[in-house]
Parts: structure tokens; C-alpha cells; sequence
């Protein structure tokens, strides 16, 4: 390990030693409506950095119109785990082939405001998705980050824009905000993180919720260290009793 990698591969290391959540328990007990997201990292060597892939989805979807997300969706009956639910929606998204994805760790679950039960699985993106036969004709950048977001073939019926944040930046107090949140039928009102990113080209990106809360988290583990900000606990998220306030 050389002198410009040891932040990225401590991070990974630390990821890789995330025990899987609830050990012994069965998730199969939950409610029938229960998703994956995948957090898919880029481990930039060059600048010892890692960066999560976001999602913004289209303005004219039913749900979360315009909002930034995780590649990721409720689970099908032929999917296998919580992985390859995760895997398999990224692809169907933005073309993330599952064969570069290194599975490294599996998080906590929680609940979305809608009472979907949703599981993290943060996977690493291998080199080797710059080295595939259909990469032959795209040209390179130089930056590694850059190079894998032009190998994605994004779905424009889902998928507005693709982008990259340092994994770290949520962990950092600059852009971090909160907010509070009340769903509809509801009358208890839940905290929320808020992140305000602007990328290197100028597009600015709002990012909340449940992917906020679950990249705080990822980062936190990968990090081992705690935000520089008050942390949402567990028990200030949904759950899957609704409010009887």
C-alpha cells in the first residue's frame, strides 16, 4: 500500500469489516413491500478519494419525480437476496453491468416515508469496466471517475442526469442542513438530513431523505468516525407502525 491509496483502501478495509445487519434475524418477516438500493463507489486512486454514484430521476416519473437517489427499487418475486435486487436495478437504471461490481458490504435496512423496507448494498466498481470490448469506442479523460459515469448507459425513461459526490462530503458540515418531514395521512413530523452539492460543472443537486440518511451512514462506517454534525438515530427514523399522534 503506497503512501497516495492508504485513505481509499482504509475506507474499503472498514467496509468489508461492516457486520451484516441483525445477525440472526429474519428479515422475511417484514412486510411483503421491501427494496434495495445500491451505493456503487469508485475508488479514485489518483486523488486517494471515493465517490458514490447518484441518481436524479426524471420529472415526469409517478414517485420522487426530480429527486436524487441510489440506483435501486422494490424487490421482484425472481430476485434472489436483497443484492440482487440492488444489482439488478442498477443495471436497469444506468447500465451498471453486476459483473464489475464487487459486493462489499450489506447495511442496516430502513424504513422509507412510504413504508418500504430498504436494504443498502454498497459495491465497489472494478477497473475492469474501463477495459471491456464495448469501452472501444469511447474516448478517455484522464480521470477515472469521469471515465466510468461516460461507460454508463443511463434509462432516459427513469434517469435525468448521472453524478459523482466524495463519499466523504457526508460527512462534512458545509451543505449539510435539516430539514423536517411530514407524510401524507400523517401527523408526526421526522428529521431529516439535507445536503446541497454542486458539482464541478456547476449543476447543483438537492439530496435528502432516506439516501441521505443512508449515505451518512455508509460514510460514517467507511470513515469510522461520526459526522460534524448532530447524527439521525434509528429511532428518529420511520417505522413500520404509523404515526398515532
Amino acid at each position: 500500500m503506497t503512501g497516495n491509496t492508504c485513505v481509499v483502501d482504509g475506507a474499503l478495509r472498514n467496509l468489508r469489516r461492516c457486520p451484516k445487519p441483525n445477525p440472526g434475524h429474519d428479515w422475511s418477516t417484514f412486510p411483503n413491500k421491501r427494496a434495495s438500493v445500491l451505493v456503487p463507489l469508485i475508488a479514485d486512486r489518483s486523488t486517494d478519494t471515493l465517490h458514490v454514484i447518484l441518481t436524479q430521476r426524471v420529472s415526469s416519473l409517478r414517485t420522487h419525480s426530480g429527486e436524487v437517489a441510489l440506483p435501486g427499487g422494490k424487490s421482484d418475486e425472481t430476485d434472489v437476496d436483497e443484492i440482487h435486487t440492488a444489482t439488478r436495478e442498477a443495471q436497469e437504471e444506468i447500465g451498471l453491468d453486476a459483473s464489475f461490481v464487487e459486493i462489499i458490504s450489506t447495511h442496516e435496512p430502513a424504513y422509507s416515508l412510504h413504508r418500504i423496507l430498504v436494504t443498502p448494498v454498497t459495491g465497489l466498481i472494478s477497473d475492469a469496466i474501463l477495459d471491456s470490448s464495448h469501452q472501444d469506442s469511447r474516448t478517455t479523460t484522464g480521470s477515472f471517475t469521469a471515465d466510468v459515469l461516460a461507460s454508463l448507459t443511463p434509462n432516459p425513461e427513469e434517469v435525468a442526469a448521472v453524478f459523482t459526490v466524495p463519499l466523504d462530503y457526508f460527512l462534512r458540515k458545509n451543505g449539510h442542513g435539516e430539514e423536517f418531514v411530514i407524510p401524507e395521512g400523517e401527523t408526526q413530523a421526522w428529521r431529516s438530513y439535507t445536503f446541497d452539492y454542486t458539482d464541478e460543472f456547476g449543476a447543483r443537486y438537492y439530496i435528502w431523505g432516506l439516501t441521505a440518511y443512508i449515505l451518512v451512514n455508509v460514510a460514517m462506517v467507511a470513515y469510522g468516525r461520526h459526522p460534524d454534525f448532530e447524527c439521525i438515530l434509528a429511532s428518529e427514523r420511520p417505522s413500520n407502525i404509523k404515526s398515532k399522534i
